[in-house]
């Protein structure tokens, strides 16, 4: 046991460089401090020039306490911390029936990983609740930067932000996940999350956010890293308040061979598969959980600025009180491409916005000019006389044997059909010229045409 609230480097082993640690199992502990506390070690460092390169192996800890205390930082099952230019590896590596809990960055196998690190996971499983009082905290990792994690499983709840107020200007509340809290550039392969997973922004089934800047309230836009996700897969209800999301809540994202089988639920945001993405690449993704929120729901995509959702299906009911609730994709902005795509569930609004059973709005959004009306409605006329035209013909040839009253009447209604389309598309040039010229040049080209004129 080690209680120091207020020290940093915790752990049967207090910081390592350049280490190898292979079989060492730490049972019935009970550690705290502030910074960087583990079962098996506080932290990997970086010493001077030398980045630093430790490996823990075959490492476990179980039915232990392992706590940060007031505004700790990196908290983790098996090691605390990795330094900013280290890289570790965590192989097979087992946290079980503990207590793992702190302020930031709180993670099963390991707290967090600082920036400029690098971070591999390989074949580790937590059976360990998590609770950060704030942002990061994962059934893996809490955050983290350049991260690979691979085979890795997740069977316990994940709580974060739980002291989160979002009038705190101090504090925040960004990145839960069922493995993977918050990170940089990360790649996540053959996962799986089993536990119940809560928190406020950027919450996920898998992952949570890879937000690195923005904030909402202040009108900023969101700026986000990129993640992708192959053969995973979340069983565990996710809840949250903005940009939840049975794989992911908010990143630059990508999948493949995703499903999500928990219930999802939120505010705005809300999806099935990823809550808020600025570019959204989805293959092959089904959700099969329920979902529930305010406005951009979707068994999908909630919200993604431009991408490619393709062999992507929803089987799970989805509900909005908002605004753009649909079965496939919530809003998508332009260049968005939704092929081979399906929703086979129930979709409810019980507010006002777009509501649909693939798509409830795609496109950019942009006033309507008297030209883009004058165009839809030539347009309509047209389309209509391509097929009244032919059709006209037909009949003109079939009375015109029994009757020449009803012919001649028919051809007089072809010449007045004939004038109206002709007078539209002069109407629709008007339209143009109006819009394309600036007053002065549309002045004197109308003088210069009376002039020919006269």
């Amino acid at each position: 046991w080690c209680d120091r609230k207020s020290s940093a480097g915790i752990g049967l082993f207090g910081y390592l460089h350049n280490a190898v640690i292979d079989g060492v199992a730490v049972k019935d502990s009970e550690l705290s401090g502030n910074f960087a506390v583990g079962a098996v070690a506080g932290a990997v460092i970086a010493a001077g020039d030398d980045h630093g390169d430790s490996s823990l192996i075959n490492c476990s800890v179980e039915k232990s306490s392992i706590t940060g205390g007031k505004d700790s930082f990196a908290v983790g099952g098996i090691i605390g911390c990795a330094d900013m230019h280290s890289a570790i590896l965590l192989g097979s590596c087992r946290s079980s029936d503990s207590d793992i809990r702190g302020s930031y960055n709180v993670g099963g196998i390991i707290g967090g990983a600082a920036r400029y690190s690098r971070t591999v996971i390989n074949d580790c499983e937590n059976s360990s609740t998590i609770t950060s009082e704030y942002s990061g905290a994962g059934g893996m990792i809490g955050a983290a930067d350049t991260l690979y994690v691979t085979s890795c499983r997740n069977k316990a709840d994940i709580a974060g932000a739980i002291q989160y107020n979002s009038s705190d200007n101090g504090n925040s509340g960004i990145g839960v996940g069922g493995i993977v809290g918050g990170s940089g550039i990360s790649f996540l392969t053959a996962c799986r999350n089993e536990g119940t997973v809560s928190g406020a922004d950027g919450v996920g089934g898998i992952i949570g956010s890879t937000r690195v800047k923005g904030d909402a309230s202040k009108g900023d836009a969101y700026l986000f890293n990129n993640t992708f996700l192959r053969w995973c897969a979340n069983n565990g209800n996710v809840s949250g308040t903005n940009s939840v999301g049975g794989m992911c809540g908010e990143a630059q994202f990508g999948c493949y061979g995703a499903i999500n089988k928990g219930n999802i639920s939120g505010n705005d945001y809300v999806a099935g598969i990823v809550g808020n993405t600025s570019v959204a690449v989805a293959h092959n993704a089904i959700n099969t959980g329920n979902i529930d929120g305010h406005s951009y729901c979707s068994g999908v995509v909630g919200k993604t600025s431009w991408g490619s959702i393709a062999i992507s299906h929803n089987y799970g009911h989805v509900k909005g009180s908002g605004s753009h609730t649909a079965g496939v994709l919530g809003l998508g902005g332009n260049n968005t491409i939704v092929h081979y795509c399906g929703n086979y569930a129930r979709i409810a609004n019980s507010g006002n916005g777009p509501t649909a059973g693939i798509i409830a709005e795609i496109g950019d959004p942009r006033e309507w000019t008297a030209l883009n009306i004058a165009e839809c409605v030539v347009a309509s006329l047209e389309m209509v006389m391509s097929v009244a035209g032919p059709l006209m013909a037909i009949v003109e040839e079939a009375v015109e044997a029994s009757s020449e009253v009803a012919a001649a009447i028919i051809k007089v209604s072809e010449v007045l059909i004939d004038s109206v389309l002709n007078k539209a598309d002069r109407i629709l040039w008007g339209f143009g010229l109006h819009e394309i010229l600036n007053p002065e040049v549309e002045e004197e080209l109308t003088a210069a045409i009376n002039e020919v004129a006269v």
